[in-house]
């Protein structure tokens, strides 16, 4: 289940930096250079998500939780 779970976030990870890339070259050429904000944009991408992540990864692996003990029963 850890596995599942690291991998998971591993994946989250890799998505989040190609995402970035992409939001960089979009917004390289709408501020023309200024890096700064193009900086600050991504960061709060990075934290937003890392901070709602948990709650979905959490949710998610109590259903399948939910789930497996039912198949128990």
């Amino acid at each position: 289940m850890m596995l599942f779970i690291f991998l998971h976030l591993l994946i989250v990870v890799i998505a989040l930096l190609l995402n970035s890339l992409t939001v960089y070259h979009f917004l390289k050429f709408r501020y023309e250079g200024d890096s700064s904000k193009i900086i600050v944009i991504i960061l709060i991408m990075f934290i937003v998500t890392l901070t709602v992540l948990p709650f979905i990864l959490f949710d998610y692996s109590s259903q399948q939780q939910s789930l497996l003990e039912q198949l128990i029963r």
